[in-house]
């Protein structure tokens, strides 16, 4: 720790020497009475041949113009992003299912089967139609 407060003093005071130069020493362009190059003169630029008439030259080149209206598609798809770390798969442990929650009234029938007779803390009275006989759960037990 100490190794790096001695780096990080030695870098902040040649920062600021180079700081306090750069004030006292401020950098001023340098001003000529007569431009050296003032374009009096002109300059011939010579082409040469390339052996072919003018409107072979002057002839523009074809330009395929679907391959830009037609762009393959990028599936988005991120090979390797090193911004962020891979996501932890969770343990194969799962969780059991919701029971299911009825929510019935005296008179209302489940299933089409069976008929709420009566509702009370500790159990439930239905009436079986298919066999003709009351059923009793305990809802001590759940």
């Amino acid at each position: 720790m100490n190794k790096k407060k001695v780096i990080l003093s030695f870098l902040v005071i040649i920062f600021a020497a180079s700081l306090a130069y750069r004030l006292t020493h401020p950098y001023h362009q340098q001003k000529v009475q007569r431009l050296t190059y003032s374009g009096s003169r002109k300059r011939v630029i010579v082409k040469k041949d390339t052996g072919k008439s003018g409107d072979e030259v002057l002839k523009c080149p074809e330009v395929l113009l679907g391959l830009y209206a037609k762009r393959p598609r990028h599936h988005g798809e991120v090979i390797h992003d090193p911004f962020f770390l891979p996501e932890e798969k969770a343990s194969g442990v799962k969780e059991p299912p919701v029971a299911q929650i009825f929510i019935v009234r005296p008179g209302d029938k489940i299933d089409g089967k069976y008929l709420v007779k009566s509702i009370n803390g500790h159990s439930l009275d239905l009436w079986a139609e298919e066999i003709q006989e009351n059923i009793h759960i305990d809802l001590s037990n759940f």
